[in-house]
């Protein structure tokens, strides 16, 4: 087991409880994403992709191992849509945090990358649940938790910020 893994594998399931819970509330622009792909551009497979984003992320606290199949999952899944709507050209924002435009872009690609890289690994080599850190060394837990809450927030300000400011600084290209 490898602790070091669980700070990582945590932000990365926090990123999906937020984007969840994100398209929850606001599923119009995720399913407009969806048609633009030609797929169902339903609200109600939005909804249920959400509440699978959210049980994935959730889980990762208790079951590590099975969560990072779940999160590897949607990851890869994630990392598919991005190249497709990158390489046909659609600019419909993804819906990933609602209705804010977010761009299709390379950052967003290589985000989903990584969470994927980090998920694959935390099958590998499963990082230790939550509950058995914070019981064992309840300061290593809120170090984790923290440092999972942080990277988080970061990757889904990458997401949405920083595509537009380096486009603007690159004339369109991010």
């Amino acid at each position: 087991m490898s602790g070091a893994l669980l700070p990582w594998l945590l932000a990365a399931a926090l990123l999906l409880v937020l984007a969840g819970a994100v398209k929850l509330r606001e599923p119009a622009a995720a399913a407009s994403f969806l048609g633009a792909l030609g797929l169902p551009a339903s609200r109600l497979l939005v909804g249920g992709g959400a509440v699978a984003e959210i049980a994935a992320g959730a889980s990762a606290l208790v079951w590590p191992r099975p969560a990072a199949a779940a999160i590897a999952l949607l990851y890869g899944l994630f990392a598919v849509l991005v190249t497709l709507q990158l390489r046909r050209g659609i600019s419909v924002s993804c819906g990933c945090f609602g209705a804010r435009t977010i761009p299709p872009s390379r950052v967003h690609l290589w985000l989903d990358l990584l969470c994927l890289a980090i998920a694959c690994l935390s099958i590998a080599v499963p990082p230790p649940a939550f509950a058995t850190v914070a019981s064992a060394t309840p300061s290593a837990a809120v170090l984790a938790a923290l440092a999972a809450s942080a990277t988080a927030l970061l990757a889904a300000a990458a997401v949405t910020l920083f595509p537009a400011t380096l486009g603007a600084w690159q004339g369109g290209r991010a």
